[in-house]
């Protein structure tokens, strides 16, 4: 009978726990929310819940500022500017006050109560797995939304530690291997002042080791399976491996049509391997359609995906049609006055460098569009 019970249980927990990441995959924050609020009210002493809602609070807050797409975390972005140069302590970058709050409340909840767990049975593979969750979700919280490197690196120390005692304990819990994997594939490329950190805490990895990871984590695991089909693909862009990169991208969006980040991605993917015409029609379709939420970041990378092929007239139309209240309008419209300097249209470049410059918080950057309005970009 007591097994039975436990059973029941946990069907009922992982029941809300994946239909409320079903919603949240198909950007239905607002159905995540409830099912993960239900989630925590049916089981108040289990962490499932509350890390679920910290987890939502941060990826619609990514949703929102645009920083759930692949590129922002490319080689070329600037999104790790001075990374390196900033000290522990004095990092980063203000979230919403509202949102920070929601987030912080959630996860500090969720922590209580995965320490709990570990407390009581400190042997607890469920215990130890939801405690390093939190910290990955903090880390992952501290990197992406507030820029906050060196916190975001301890952190995922923390985590990469308790997610090692997990699999040590018990070898088939595969949904581990997303924060190894994501770590270990970490630590190979970053740079070296972080890369020191990580190894003297005794986490050490590779690349290749990690997305071997990431990638039976996609073959194999449980509740974790998407996610890492999410880092893969993100990775497989990084490391110059578009063809991979659109087969999970095909399978990830069959599963959730409703998602239209996967067909951004999908469209830069296209572009990535330099078949133009199958990446416009992407992003044409999208352009056409009637969820128009992200507009504003399809413009931008059927922009990025004209400017690859020369074509710099369309490249600045596209840039210079994302409305000013958009969380991309600065960095679009100076990839207007570029592509417009390119393509010969001195007048319209020096519209959108003096539109940028006229944004209140266009400090970084400042000169050298200043430079451009004098004497043009080249």
């Amino acid at each position: 009978m007591t097994v039975l019970c436990l059973a029941l249980v946990l069907t009922g927990l992982e029941g809300l726990r994946d239909a409320g990441w079903d919603a949240a995959y198909r950007t239905d924050y607002a159905a995540a929310r409830a099912r993960f609020t239900e989630l925590a009210r049916v089981f108040p002493r289990h962490p499932a819940g509350d890390l679920a809602l910290a987890s939502v609070t941060w990826q619609e807050y990514l949703f929102k500022q645009r920083r759930l797409s692949s590129s922002v975390y490319s080689k070329d972005s600037k999104f790790y500017a001075g990374a390196t140069r900033t000290k522990e302590g004095s990092e980063g970058e203000a979230v919403e006050a509202a949102v920070d709050l929601e987030f912080q409340g959630h996860l500090g909840r969720a922590m209580e109560k995965a320490q709990a767990m570990v407390d009581a049975r400190p042997e607890s593979v469920e215990g130890l797995y939801y405690l390093g969750a939190v910290y990955g979700v903090r880390a992952a919280y501290e990197m992406s939304a507030q820029r906050k490197f060196w916190a975001a690196l301890k952190d995922g120390v923390r985590s990469v530690k308790l997610h090692q005692r997990v699999v040590s304990l018990d070898p088939s819990f595969v949904d581990a291997y997303l924060t190894l994997g994501t770590y270990h594939y970490a630590v190979g490329c970053i740079p070296q002042p972080f890369r020191m950190i990580a190894v003297m805490a005794g986490v050490r990895g590779g690349k290749a080791k990690g997305m071997g990871e990431l990638e039976l984590v996609v073959r194999k695991g449980g509740f974790n399976r998407e996610d890492a089909r999410a880092v893969l693909i993100a990775l497989y862009r990084y490391e110059g491996r578009p063809g991979a990169a659109l087969a999970e991208l095909e399978a990830y969006s069959a599963k959730y049509p409703e998602n239209l980040l996967l067909r951004v991605e999908m469209g830069a993917t296209l572009a990535q391997m330099r078949r133009a015409g199958a990446a416009a029609l992407v992003f044409e379709e999208m352009l056409r359609g009637k969820d128009q939420r992200i507009r504003d970041l399809v413009l931008m990378q059927y922009g990025e995906a004209l400017a690859v092929e020369g074509s710099y007239l369309l490249a600045g139309e596209r840039f210079g049609a994302v409305e000013a209240g958009s969380p991309l309008a600065g960095q679009a419209y100076v990839r207007a006055g570029q592509c417009f300097d390119l393509a010969g249209k001195r007048a319209e470049a020096v519209r959108f460098y003096r539109a940028y410059l006229g944004m209140a918080g266009s400090d970084e950057g400042r000169k050298s569009v200043e430079e451009w309005v004098r004497n043009g970009y080249r």
